[in-house]
Formats: structure tokens, C-alpha cells, sequence
């Protein structure tokens, strides 16, 4: 076992870990902001801003919603999700929940791509 097994063990390890808190983020997201978000939506009167729920996908939108900036990867008009209605029956609570699952999502990604292609891991 050389040195670049150890790099790989020590990858396999650091990726998981990003992986726990990335699924951690994602179900405490969607369990404790998104259903308060639609819960506050349906208390008003307002449809459900993100008709389409494909595996779970519907939590991502609303936190990219959230938590990205509106502009040219967030647009007002997207025809995904009401972006204006989610931010505006959101709380800081989940704007919060939301920026760690966004952030966590996307270190995750490029960590565990970025180091397979790097690492060339099989």
C-alpha cells in the first residue's frame, strides 16, 4: 500500500462525511422550513409554488429559491418554482437551513467528482 492509497482512503473518508452532512441538510431543510413554508402558503391561500416533486427534488428548489440571490442562476420568472412567493413566506430560520444545504450541496458535489476524476478512484 503506497502513498496514493492513503490519499484514497483519506478521500473515501472526507467524501462520506460530506455526504452525511449533505443528506443531514437536506432532510432537516425539507422537514423543518419547507413544510413550515408550504404550511404558511396553504394558510394563506396559495397553491403550492413547486407543483413537481421528482424524488425528493422539490427541497432543493425551494432552498436555491432562498438562498441564491435572484438574478441570472435564480431567476424571478422561473418556470420551476414561484421564486418571489417562496422568499416571501420564508423565515431567517429557514434562509438559514437553506444556505447550509445549498452550500453543503455544492462542496459535496465538487469534492466528491472533483476528487474522483482527480484521484482517478475505481
Amino acid at each position: 500500500m503506497g502513498p496514493s492509497a492513503d490519499i484514497g482512503v483519506i478521500f473515501s473518508f472526507l467524501g462520506a462525511g460530506l455526504f452525511i452532512i449533505l443528506a443531514v441538510s437536506w432532510i432537516a431543510f425539507a422537514r423543518l422550513s419547507m413544510t413550515g413554508i408550504e404550511r404558511r402558503l396553504k394558510d394563506s391561500g396559495i397553491a403550492r409554488p413547486c407543483p413537481w416533486d421528482g424524488i425528493g427534488y422539490r427541497a432543493l428548489w425551494y432552498a436555491w429559491a432562498i438562498s441564491v440571490p435572484i438574478g441570472i442562476f435564480n431567476p424571478r420568472n422561473d418556470p420551476s418554482i414561484d421564486v418571489p412567493v417562496v422568499r416571501e413566506f420564508s423565515t431567517s430560520f429557514d434562509r438559514t437551513l437553506a444556505r447550509i444545504f445549498i452550500i453543503s450541496a455544492v462542496v459535496a458535489t465538487i469534492f466528491i467528482l472533483g476528487g474522483g476524476l482527480l484521484l482517478d478512484i475505481q
